[in-house]
């Protein structure tokens, strides 16, 4: 009887560990491998980041980065490569960065090559990393984020400000129909 109830107990251990680790492995390999490949694109022209953001009909998360910013790393390897590999945001908003220390200029939203630093004044961005949400006119559509803290916060916090920017985005196209395009920022004022 003992040995009856041992064998059960043996073949049902043996089952759970077989589906426990026999589930996963596949998905961690495939994670590791586009882990590696996968990086956060960095952009310098954010009239075809707002040309992209029109077709979609997508907020943009953009993230300002350091090339030698340590939390920075931490913010795209724990946080936006994690975001791009699962594809569960590839239908909500369009992620990018730019990192301020490798670029001299940009191309705004209106489509004129201004000074990074006259970019970056106009946001208040003054440490990195700061993540704005914002529209396709470069409007800003939810709390940005200042700095990161503990990781599992912070991602919630995120998702949090993404489902802001996705309502809101959505109520401004539905304001103004017909009317999704680029415009200058003179014809904003």
């Amino acid at each position: 009887m003992l040995t009856r109830h041992f064998f059960k107990l043996l073949l049902i251990s043996a089952f759970f560990t077989w589906f426990a680790t026999a589930g996963a492995q596949p998905s961690v390999k495939n994670i590791s491998a586009d882990y590696r490949t996968i990086e956060v694109q960095a952009t310098d022209d954010l009239a075809k980041i707002a040309a992209l953001s029109t077709r979609k009909s997508l907020p943009v998360l953009l993230a300002f980065t350091s090339s030698t910013c340590g939390y920075c790393e931490i913010l795209q390897n724990s946080v936006l490569k994690p975001m791009l590999i699962s594809g569960d945001y590839d239908h909500k908003v369009i992620i990018r960065k730019v990192v301020i220390d490798e670029v001299l200029d940009v191309v705004d939203f209106d489509g004129k090559t201004i000074p990074i630093s006259e970019f970056t004044g106009r946001y208040k961005v003054f440490v990195t990393p700061t993540v704005l949400f914002l529209d396709h006119q470069g409007r800003e559509l939810s709390k940005r984020m200042i700095g990161i803290n503990t990781v599992d916060y912070y991602t919630a916090d995120m998702d949090n400000a993404i489902d802001r920017s996705v309502k809101k985005f959505q109520q401004r196209l539905q304001k103004q129909p017909g009317q999704l395009t680029s415009t200058s920022r003179r014809e904003q004022r």
